[in-house]
């Protein structure tokens, strides 16, 4: 018999599960309106901070350029963002969300 008993006093193992099943029901719910909970997140924020960098959204979420702004293109390909380039700094685009993201 498998003794469960050490996990079940773990606080990190009992978090671990919540998380499991949350996120599920997350994906389940976005999956139905056709977002990735990345993809909602960063509707989240791009309507929450309008005209902020790719940059300075992906910095606040914690996340590499690298893996944000392919997303982001594909947010903006289905209409959902709009990216301007900075009228101060011309490296540096402004993320709008539109009326199909709202």
């Amino acid at each position: 018999m498998v003794r469960a008993a050490p996990l079940k006093e773990s606080i990190g193992y009992a978090l671990r599960r919540a998380q499991g099943a949350v996120y599920g029901t997350l994906n389940d719910a976005l999956a139905r309106i056709s977002l990735r909970p990345l993809e909602f997140t960063l509707l989240l924020m791009v309507s929450e901070n309008p005209g902020a960098s790719q940059s300075g959204v992906c910095e606040a979420l914690g996340i590499q350029k690298a893996n944000c702004v392919p997303t982001m293109s594909e947010l903006e390909r289905r209409g959902l963002i709009i990216r301007r380039k900075s009228a101060s700094d011309a490296r540096s685009y402004e993320l709008h969300i539109t009326n199909k993201g709202k």
